[in-house]
């Protein structure tokens, strides 16, 4: 990572407007100014000139514009559930801007891929697509994409063994641009009956690493991408229950620096009366904080309970799925996003009210329908990240 003592290129070029050579000349002046910029205006400005784009593209303006932009999430990707052939996305913002060009709405088409894309999990800014297979295999295409700037990069392929039986469990992306600009990406691979082996994907320099030995995993787990939090990758232990998913007792984590898997026990939750199954309401991180949500479902009806701050708050007779929990600093509300049929609504936990954000566009399987939930919600942050 580039030293914060290190100073940022400086524009030469000539600018003919004498205050704005002296602005364009002066990085005490004009960084404060392209630091409050959209990311898709610094793309533009980097066409300027040569010394624009060196200033842009340095990996010190992009950590201060990252440290700027607080690595809020101004909108979701959500997979819409359809009997499509092909992976389809409806993408809403969070922040009240309308939605305008630049960030695919429907289909990732930044690269030719015949089979079509599919989002596999995202990252602070990045996202992790691989080509669209009704099961992963070793001979799948990976790519890191940046919506942002609308780069990526493709994954190169590791060279197993001949006659080795092996297929990806999951995909993760481990990136923290406050640390470093650099990233990389996380294989599960299954590699034997119940047998798991975790290999680093290294973008910096291109190469593959075998982490450990294999271990014990069962079939239901590690099936999602992990949720990069303080420095690791978490994966909630749960199995498939219909259209829920069930909550085990502990998270499987991967310390990234010291590449060991380790088990974190779940957090204990209130005692529930018989005949109520705890499931996972929602898992995720947002703006260093990891958020677990339970939610309690009596088999029989339809009445779903959502804890929060060990107070009871009830959604009565509605179906709902959470998409997102946002801590949000003090100048600013925390909130859920939730998802009710046909709607996004934000519940506001200073004064525990509701209020619609959006109208969805309809659903291919059922206007009464859920067709989003929180593992198929990704966030999207405007990044300047380097692929």
């Amino acid at each position: 990572m580039a030293s914060c003592s290190r100073k940022l290129p400086r524009i030469s070029d000539k600018i003919s407007s004498p205050s704005a050579s002296v602005i364009a000349n002066n990085n005490d002046l004009l960084i404060p100014i392209l630091l409050y910029l959209p990311v898709r205006s610094l793309i533009v400005f980097k066409c300027v000139s040569k010394g624009w784009s060196s200033l842009i593209s340095d990996p010190l303006f992009i950590r201060k514009y990252t440290i700027q932009a607080r690595l809020s999430s101004p909108g979701l990707f959500l997979l819409k559930l359809s009997y499509a052939d092909n992976f389809a996305y409806e993408f809403i913002r969070l922040d009240g801007k309308k939605v305008n060009g630049g960030v695919p709405l429907k289909f990732l088409n930044f690269v030719n891929d015949a089979p079509g894309l599919k989002i596999d999990g995202s990252c602070n800014g990045l996202i992790c697509c691989s080509s669209f297979r009704c099961a992963p295999t070793s001979d799948e295409t990976y790519y890191i994409y940046n919506p942002s700037t609308n780069r990526y990069k493709s994954i190169l392929k590791f060279e197993h063994q001949p006659n080795s039986l092996v297929s990806v469990r999951s995909v993760s992306v481990a990136f923290n641009p406050l640390i470093s600009p650099h990233y990389k990406v996380v294989f599960v691979w299954e590699v034997g009956k119940d047998q798991l082996q975790i290999e680093i994907f290294d973008l910096q320099t291109a190469t593959w690493k075998v982490s450990g030995k294999p271990f014990r995993g069962h079939n239901d787990s590690f099936r999602r991408s992990g949720v990069f939090w303080n420095g690791s990758l978490h994966w909630i232990n749960a199995t498939k229950f219909g259209k829920w998913i069930s909550l085990s007792n502990s998270f499987g984590y991967f310390d990234m620096e010291q590449e060991l898997l380790m088990e974190m026990p779940v957090p204990p939750t209130p005692d529930i009366d018989e005949g109520y199954d705890r499931r996972i309401g929602y898992f995720g991180a947002y703006k260093g904080c990891l958020h677990l949500i339970p939610i309690y479902n009596h088999y029989s009806t339809c009445f779903e309970i959502l804890e929060m701050d060990n107070n009871y708050r009830s959604l009565h007779g509605v179906e709902f799925s959470i998409l997102l929990v946002r801590e949000e600093d003090k100048e600013e509300e925390s909130n859920l996003v939730i998802h009710i049929p046909g709607k996004i609504i934000c519940y506001k936990f200073k004064d525990m009210s509701f209020i619609t954000t959006h109208n969805l566009s309809p659903n291919p399987i059922g206007e009464e329908s859920l067709h989003y939930r929180w593992f198929y919600a990704h966030q999207y942050i405007e990044s300047l990240a380097i692929v």
